[in-house]
């Protein structure tokens, strides 16, 4: 008779394992499963059968002769683990095999520790992260670019409304920003939880986003003047800067409803759809801008790319419900019930962006009290840093929180986490490449005055290391954020708004502030952040690992 661990062993090797082709590990840890009486003993061996018959070697802790007596035991005709297309079976396969000798436990165990951090198992990780960062790199800069796109046809008008569109711009965009705390709360639960819940989720997100949207547009409408004033805005920047505000106000549902629309994507990790609808919008905002800015300046501006946030969100929407990722039927949320659950997840992600808000608005204030020139070329700037900065980290952050989310395997998560640095790396250098050639080639795009391309040359080489640092940061604390470590995350952003509000503060009174001085402060202040947030994610690494080591033993 077969020993009495055969029907718990053989049912473990019934498992497919997950998505991802890895075998499942019942019990286990690590790659291995717990199987008694193995060798005199208890010992560690894979449990995927067909592992184990690819070195010669039985996957069965007795005799290979008893093998069809031990899928007997277990409940199971002798056919019942072949694999597709091989014709004889798993039992047969075993009685070919030799018995395991614990010498070659040994060297098969050595060679599964090779496939699990070898290039060879890697590779379709590190490329499914490139497939799926490379999109949404274009679907990041053609959103940047629609608000690059107004700076560049108004800067080539006038200085003067060029600089009123510093403090209009850092306030929408800014609470736009923040207001995408949902949209990573979307994007992580989409990619944890099971696929009944998927219609109620997407179903919620809507309803919070668009309600959130309406009372954006509704606040930047009705406070527009006093906003601009509190960053720098006065005299005859004024006018400009409450205009373009109100305009850009006037479209904040739609903008918010193709945002989210877009997480929808993500979470299906299909970021070529969205980038499609970004190259729509950016077509429709560069027609936009060539016909009216010439002769309405930053209000043709603002119709323009309200225009294009429109056309954009009316095509996701289209194709989701086309691919039947469009929820229906639609479940309005009970704020008590739905919205709490919520909050307790993105409450934390919420304070951790409105940090960010506050420091960059910090910074757009500092700039803008500099004088016209100096926050024209602050803006110049800014324009590169998104470019640059913000597109070429927040795919990557996206990357690790639609990868990571819901995986338990602690190798799977070191794999992935290992892919994801790998891509990461690549890309912020070339992060700072296309900084280097914008801040050297490109600054005649935004403006003709040459004394705002003089004074943003100073501080080209400052903006370059600055957008590389938030690439890496934003690459960190997605990881961070996947990794549920949202206490560490929270507090390094508080850190980092407090000490960086402080130092331009302290520039300031001290009569050092200059545009190349503010972009170096901040960027050294960055890069102790970012050692921070990759220390805390490197414990979440660790520690859920050791919670799932204890948890299995």
């Amino acid at each position: 008779a077969a020993p009495a661990s055969a029907r718990a062993f053989m049912a473990s090797t019934l498992d497919p394992g997950p998505a991802s082709g890895r075998a499942a590990l019942l019990p286990g840890v690590h790659g291995r499963a717990v199987c008694e009486g193995h060798v005199g003993g208890p010992g560690w061996r894979r449990a995927d059968p067909a592992w184990w018959l690819s070195r010669g070697l039985s996957p069965l802790p007795w005799a290979s002769a008893s093998a069809p007596a031990a899928l007997r035991a277990a409940g199971l005709p002798a056919g019942a683990l072949a694999p597709a297309g091989s014709g004889g079976g798993l039992a047969a396969a075993c009685m070919a095999a030799r018995p395991l000798a614990a010498t070659e436990i040994a060297a098969a165990e050595a060679t599964d520790e090779q496939d699990v951090s070898g290039s060879s198992s890697d590779g379709p990780m590190w490329r499914g992260i490139v497939g799926f960062v490379v999109p949404t790199y274009f679907l990041v800069v053609t959103n940047m670019v629609l608000t690059a796109l107004d700076k560049a046809f108004v800067g080539q008008c006038s200085s003067l409304q060029l600089a009123s569109l510093g403090p209009s711009t850092a306030i929408f965009d800014c609470s736009s920003y923040l207001l995408t705390f949902m949209n990573t709360a979307t994007l992580t639960l989409l990619g944890s939880e099971p696929p009944e819940n998927l219609n109620k989720i997407r179903s919620h997100a809507l309803a919070f986003t668009t309600v959130a949207g309406a009372l954006q547009g509704a606040m930047l409408f009705l406070a527009a003047a006093p906003s601009v004033r509190l960053l720098g805005a006065t005299g005859t920047m004024l006018p400009f800067s409450v205009l373009y505000l109100q305009i850009r106000a006037m479209g904040a549902v739609v903008d918010r409803l193709g945002s989210i629309s877009t997480q929808f994507w993500l979470a299906n990790k299909d970021g070529v759809t969205p980038m499609l609808a970004t190259l729509v919008a950016a077509s429709v905002n560069a027609a936009g801008d060539y016909l009216l800015c010439p002769r309405y300046g930053v209000a043709g501006a603002a119709v323009a790319t309200v225009v294009a946030s429109a056309v954009s969100a009316v095509f996701l929407v289209l194709k989701l419900r086309k691919s039947k990722l469009w929820p229906r039927p639609l479940e309005w949320p009970s704020f008590r019930r739905d919205f709490t659950p919520f909050a307790a997840f993105a409450g934390p992600v919420f304070i951790v962006l409105l940090m960010k808000v506050l420091l960059f608005a910090l910074m757009t204030a500092a700039a803008t009290s500099l004088g016209t020139t100096v926050g024209a070329a602050h803006q110049v700037l800014v324009s590169i840093f998104f470019v640059c900065g913000i597109a070429f980290g927040q795919p990557l952050s996206w990357a690790a929180q639609a990868y990571l989310a819901g995986v338990e395997d602690p190798a799977e998560r070191r794999r992935i986490t290992r892919s994801l640095l790998g891509v990461a790396s690549t890309f912020i250098m070339l992060s700072v490449a296309t900084a280097a050639v914008m801040a050297r080639c490109c600054l005649g795009w935004f403006t003709r005055d040459p004394h705002v391309i003089a004074e943003a040359a100073t501080a080209a080489p400052t903006i370059v290391v600055f957008g590389a640092l938030y690439a890496l940061y934003l690459t960190l604390e997605g990881l961070a954020i996947a990794l549920q470590k949202l206490r560490a995350c929270l507090l390094v952003s508080l850190s980092l708004a407090l000490a960086g509000g402080l130092s331009l503060r302290w520039l300031t009174m001290g009569g050092k502030l200059t545009l190349a001085g503010l972009w170096a402060s901040q960027a050294g202040l960055l890069a102790i952040a970012a050692a921070a947030i990759g220390a805390a994610a490197c414990t979440g690494l660790v520690g859920r690992s050791r919670a799932t080591a204890m948890a299995v033993g």
